[in-house]
């Protein structure tokens, strides 16, 4: 993977700034919302016919827009902890979400009107640490009954102790649904390193079999549905971790990752990596 470094991307950006029919004047940020307080990790636009938006937040649960981010409602029924990492929709049924919080799986078949958790396979609730922290979470786009949800803590850098992260009990594991996330099977010692955080997943809309996951140990590949893992870290930094990673829908050989990089390090060694060969 090659990084796209901040000189290389600077000049493109430039030269079309300068060189489109727009100006700099006419770039700019509105703030839409939806308020409250805390860290945003994710933004999720359904597929269905209001395109309605949802915002996954750290302290306030989830928000709903169906007005293109006009107006805002807190939609937080059912959960059990407001700590919320990303949100998937199944793309048959969009009003089918699944919320990946710290405190697990959430689903909700009425857009979020209403949740419940889905912790059938995995450890069971812990009265004073979370037993299965769950970072994200991809739905196959060809086969919805199909779930993915990777264990991890992303911000556990920011916590005293990595807390959260140490008392995980199921550390490099992914779980699969094959009944659109009722039941869950756990996929662990298969190539990821049994002591990674999941940070990312990501499923190749033409091949779902292929799978990638960005990892504290670095980017893995499956190309059997999630059963076994081989690491792709061939260009990325030595310290391998990847917090996130996409992949281009319309050229599914082309994945962009982004790396940590420590704060204060002398040696620049995060940002982002693009590869188009598929890793």
């Amino acid at each position: 993977m090659n990084p796209l470094s901040h000189a290389g991307a600077i000049v493109p950006i430039i030269c079309f700034l300068l060189f489109s029919p727009g100006s700099l004047s006419s770039v700019s940020w509105t703030p839409i919302g939806p308020g409250g307080g805390g860290w945003i990790p994710a933004i999720t636009v359904a597929g269905d016919a209001a395109r309605t938006v949802y915002v996954a937040c750290d302290v306030g649960g989830i928000y709903k827009s169906t007005d293109h981010g006009r107006t805002w409602q807190i939609k937080n029924n059912g959960l059990t902890t407001y700590y919320v990492q990303n949100i998937a929709y199944d793309p048959a049924t969009p009003s089918t979400l699944y919320a990946a919080t710290r405190g697990g799986v959430f689903k909700s078949t009425d857009g979020g009107e209403s949740w419940q958790s889905k912790r059938s396979g995995f450890p069971p609730e812990n009265p004073y640490h979370f037993s299965a922290p769950v970072s994200d979470i991809v739905v196959d786009p060809q086969a919805p009954n199909i779930v993915y949800a990777g264990i991890g803590v992303p911000r556990a850098a920011y916590e005293p102790g990595n807390f959260y992260w140490q008392e995980c009990e199921v550390k490099g594991s992914i779980y699969t649904s094959n009944d659109f996330g009722e039941h869950w099977t756990r996929v662990h010692n298969t190539g990821i390193p049994t002591d990674a955080m999941i940070y990312s997943l990501a499923i190749d809309s033409n091949h779902t079999n292929i799978l990638f996951a960005a990892t504290s140990k670095g980017v893995y590949t499956s190309s059997d549905h999630g059963a076994n893992w081989t690491a792709k870290n061939n260009g990325l930094p030595d310290h391998h971790r990847a917090m996130g990673l996409v992949i281009n829908p319309a050229d599914t050989n082309t994945l962009y990752v982004t790396m940590w990089a420590e704060p204060g390090s002398a040696s620049w060694q995060g940002g982002v990596y693009k590869s188009t060969d598929g890793g």
